[in-house]
């Protein structure tokens, strides 16, 4: 992730510095998650983050707020 730049975007759209952390966290874990699995943030897929929800709703970590 580009963390600077993603943290950027989000302060010229106005969003909350407390929303801004809890942005670049999720990223974060999803790509600690990605590594596990042998996987590159960059490459990511579409079905790469369905298996991540999925793997959420498993561990009871998904919500709406996230």
């Amino acid at each position: 992730m580009q963390e600077e730049q993603f943290r950027e975007y989000l302060r010229q759209r106005q969003v909350e510095e407390l929303k801004i952390e809890e942005a670049v966290q999720a990223i974060q874990e999803y790509e600690r998650y990605l590594s596990k699995q042998g996987r590159a943030f960059d490459s990511s897929t579409v079905d790469d983050v369905k298996e991540y929800v999925s793997h959420l709703m498993t561990m009871e970590k998904n919500s709406m707020d996230r």
